[in-house]
């Protein structure tokens, strides 16, 4: 094989795999510029195959010499105009221009009894800029700066300045073909590299609007693998903020959320994705609640690998609908009360009359006594009556401005009495408070609702009720406190909550009367509670 074939043959594989590399990247991509760039690397093969393989003679003929100029000519120019296509912007006439003169020019110059060489500088000096300036396009303006752009812009670059210089010295040939062959491949895997980085790239940008969304969002979003070790691929930082443990102790130890969520939803149930409510023990030891919504993926033989989920902090949702639950069934009660109080009470007078005039008759000593407790019954009943009436009162408040240690002292012989006769004490803490807005019969039926509850709840007699007030800031509490054994966990949610009792004898409709009167008088009751006893606390809003 002679030197000639060998140095063609080089400069075709450099071009057929630049040729083959845009193809691809066009098939992949189906982006027009590409497809520009890919058609101008098919046009410099053509001429490669026509020309350096000697199916055409170029040095003898001179259309076939106008085609050889035109062909390299034509291979820049439609580069370039890619180039100008990625940036979205139009060709400039320079260009044009340029490939018009080049053409002209190498004509002029075919006709001329001039060196081959000279022949060849028009088309040889535009290749060469177009080609510089595409080096400089890939160095310096295309989007990015990674490691393929830089072999790709100087391999153009270093291109551009043999063909610059091939036709002043005609005896560096030898080595200058072969050289430019090296450098399409070098161009060809620099352009692989280039797309590479740029798909990389592209996906780093989709990605991160989403693991933007991940990172921010207040809710918990993970994914849990299943086996053959479970382990979290991925829980996003509200971790920290909804359970109080790190992100870095879930990683650490996959078993984790099933301490907190109760019950965690492994894939036991695999069909169940829909919302479930969880109570979750946060690391400070408070206890919130969590809605948890999760898919289940699945390998081809529909066994679950992985768990994907979101967590969301529902603690003031669940309050808000405890409250709204109660006023349900606050306003079914004063339905209920309207409609049923006035039917019962009348016959119930009736017959306590009746029975009023037959005990005050002489007659069976043993009857009286039963006389007694039938009345005593038909009371009974009445006052559940009149509590059904309080409830259904859909009245406003008659506030006016009074001292709340006043009206306590007012109703404080009654409520002594009380407690004396269930032998428990009652003691008074009343610090010097501002005036607020009260009804001051609310008020005193509020005390006298809270202090018996309070005795009742004592279930060893000589018990302590602790009545005081205080100022908090731009607020005055009326604080009502016991000894007894305090309220049940599971209780608490419920308070106030129509015919809900633990007393063998209540009707549980004290305290729903007690959050009526509260909400009236736009004040906020709280609990506290333990095994040491149960402090209610009303906090009254100061006004000006």
């Amino acid at each position: 094989m002679n030197y000639i074939l060998l140095t063609a043959i080089s400069s075709a594989a450099g071009t057929f795999s630049l040729s083959l590399v845009y193809v691809y990247l066009y098939v992949l991509y189906r982006e027009r510029h590409i497809g520009l760039w890919a058609l101008s690397w098919i046009i410099f093969l053509l001429r490669n195959i026509l020309f350096d393989f000697g199916v055409l003679q170029w040095k003898h003929s001179l259309w076939e010499f106008n085609l050889y100029q035109l062909l390299f000519n034509a291979s820049g120019i439609v580069f370039v105009w890619g180039i100008y296509l990625f940036n979205n912007r139009k060709i400039h006439k320079g260009w044009l221009y340029g490939v018009v003169l080049s053409v002209v020019a190498t004509a002029l110059l075919a006709l001329l009894p001039v060196p081959q060489l000279y022949k060849l500088l028009p088309t040889a000096w535009y290749g060469g800029v177009v080609l510089l300036w595409i080096g400089i396009f890939f160095l310096f303006h295309m989007e990015g700066s990674g490691f393929g752009q830089q072999v790709t812009g100087y391999a153009f670059f270093l291109w551009g300045s043999l063909t610059l210089i091939f036709p002043l010295f005609p005896g560096w040939m030898t080595w200058i073909v072969p050289l430019a062959g090296l450098l399409r491949v070098t161009i060809a895997a620099g352009t692989i590299i280039v797309y590479f980085e740029k798909t990389r790239q592209d996906l780093i940008n989709k990605e991160l609007p989403y693991r933007l969304f991940a990172e921010n969002a207040a809710d918990i979003i993970y994914r849990f693998k299943v086996g053959p070790v479970p382990v979290f691929e991925y829980i996003s930082p509200a971790a920290l903020t909804v359970t109080g443990y790190a992100v870095e102790e879930f990683y650490r130890e996959g078993s984790l959320f099933g301490t907190l969520l109760h019950p965690f939803e492994l894939p036991q149930q695999q069909e169940d994705t829909g919302p479930r409510i969880f109570s979750i023990q946060r690391k400070d030891g408070v206890a919130i609640w969590a809605e948890q919504t999760v898919t289940y993926i699945r390998d081809s033989e529909g066994k679950v690998m992985a768990v994907e989920g979101i967590v969301r902090d529902i603690t003031s949702r669940r309050k808000l609908e405890t409250i709204a639950e109660r006023a349900d069934k606050m306003n079914v009660v004063g339905q209920m009360a309207v409609s049923v109080a006035h039917e019962i009470r009348n016959p119930l007078t009736t017959v306590r009359g009746y029975l009023q005039f037959m005990a005050y008759k002489k007659g069976d000593k043993a009857l009286e006594s039963c006389y007694e407790i039938l009345i005593e019954e038909l009371d009974r009943a009445n006052d559940i009556i009149s509590e059904y009436l309080l409830l259904a009162k859909e009245k406003r408040a008659k506030l006016q401005h009074c001292s709340l240690n006043k009206v306590i002292h007012a109703i404080y012989p009654l409520l002594e009495t009380l407690a004396t006769v269930d032998k428990a004490a009652l003691r008074l803490q009343l610090a010097p408070v501002p005036e607020v807005l009260l009804d001051e019969n609310e008020i005193r039926q509020l005390l006298l609702n809270l202090v018996r509850n309070a005795i009742e709840a004592m279930a060893h007699r000589g018990g302590l009720v602790q009545i005081r007030t205080y100022r908090e800031a731009e607020q005055v509490v009326l604080a009502v406190s016991d000894d007894g054994p305090g309220i049940p966990a599971h209780l608490l949610e419920q308070l106030g909550t129509p015919f809900l009792t633990t007393k063998d004898t209540g009707t549980g409709l004290g305290l729903s009367i007690c959050y009526r009167i509260v909400h009236r008088h736009g004040a906020v009751m709280k609990v506290k509670t333990d095994p040491a006893g149960t402090e209610f606390l009303i906090y009254f809003k100061l006004t000006i």
